[in-house]
């Protein structure tokens, strides 16, 4: 009995452990009042207002080790930095931007603010092509000459191959802390679902209540999987019928699903490739969907109207909280999938010239 009744004490105490913080951020921004946030969770677990030095202190206890963010609002939405809050004192010390250097803290947060300054060298790199860009689309007036885009495009997709393989790289040095959890949950489009799916076989903490909606993405993911079958959608067309996506999907044609909205940009620029496939390959066994991602049917109807789109339309009008979004993890449009007359994905993501090319290997 009285061994039953130390286990038992052992196991409550263990329960009820707290993590005590000391947390300072030195020459923080300018702010009447700043939050210490649990990122994970999204709650505020401390405020305070910068003492005459504009320095922050936050002193108090937690009840685990999470990722925390000092944010200008109570929430994640405005920080300004983001580490592993722990029973470390813990100091940092902001300069220009959302850098900073620490000056006291864990291990796990000096590899935190290592992995932050090397992502810093390829936002730098991405920052100087998007103000190249602005500048040539100034000169030309718009009309950038082919070459020089490509250029611009070519050098984008090379930062962007050397940041996944960073990413690559954070996640196997992390694999024992919190750090990978930080990256995981902001930047899973960037390291890859499928990446994501083998670090998560034996990650330490891959239990991590938060980690729990990328799970769920990762299944999405799993939709989109060259060979995989159709994920069914039911949803209105522009006259209020309701409709399937296996109305047109797996009934004997190649079928292009196009996620897009009236609102996007990058989706009515895309729209004029779409629109010459379809008209090159709509008679040799070739169809389109528009999965719209719209919340304003009028606006929906009026953008297909002006693009001049002819094929079908579909959509239950939720914006990102579309059906679409959850069924196939769609979080950035435009988006394409690419089915098989049976109804299977034979690729996904065709843009521009792509599209063609690709139609023309499969319908010879």
């Amino acid at each position: 009995m009285r061994k039953i009744f130390l286990v038992a004490l052992l196991c409550a105490s263990a329960a009820g452990a707290k993590v005590k913080y000391n947390v300072q951020i030195l020459q923080a921004p300018s702010v009447d009042m700043a939050y210490l946030v649990d990122a994970e969770a999204g709650v505020v677990l401390d405020s305070v207002a910068p003492n005459e030095k504009g320095d922050l202190l936050f002193q108090g206890t937690a009840t685990d080790e999470v990722i925390a963010c000092v944010s200008r609002t109570p929430s994640t939405q405005g920080s300004f930095c983001f580490f592993v809050l722990d029973d470390t004192d813990f100091a940092l010390q902001m300069h220009n931007g959302n850098q900073y250097t620490v000056l006291r803290g864990s291990d796990v947060n000096r590899r935190m603010e290592e992995a932050h300054h090397g992502l810093g060298i390829f936002a730098l790199q991405n920052a100087h092509i998007m103000n190249e860009y602005n500048t040539l689309k100034e000169k030309y007036q718009q009309q950038i000459p082919d070459s020089t885009m490509e250029r611009l495009i070519a050098e984008n997709k090379k930062v962007e191959k050397e940041r996944a393989a960073y990413f690559k790289t954070v996640l196997k040095e992390n694999k024992d802390n919190l750090v990978s959890v930080f990256y995981l949950l902001t930047h899973a489009r960037n390291i890859g679902y499928g990446e994501i799916g083998n670090y998560m076989y034996d990650y330490k903490y891959a239990k991590r209540p938060s980690l729990a909606p990328l799970k769920k993405a990762l299944q999405a993911e799993a939709s989109k999987a060259v060979g995989a079958k159709v994920t069914d959608l039911e949803m209105k067309d522009l006259k209020d019928n309701t409709v399937h996506l296996t109305d047109w999907v797996g009934r004997g044609k190649y079928v292009l699903v196009d996620f897009w909205a009236s609102w996007c940009g990058p989706c009515r620029a895309e729209m004029p490739n779409v629109k010459a496939a379809y008209e090159k390959y709509k008679s040799r066994g070739f169809e389109i969907v528009g999965v719209s991602f719209d919340n304003n049917k009028a606006a929906w109807q009026k953008a297909v109207t002006d693009l001049g789109i002819t094929w079908p339309q579909m959509s239950d009008l939720k914006g990102w909280q579309c059906a679409a979004s959850a069924a196939y993890n769609i979080k950035a449009i435009p988006a394409t999938i690419l089915f098989d007359p049976e109804g299977r994905v034979v690729c996904t993501d065709l843009r521009g010239k792509e599209i063609e090319s690709k139609l023309s290997e499969l319908l010879k």
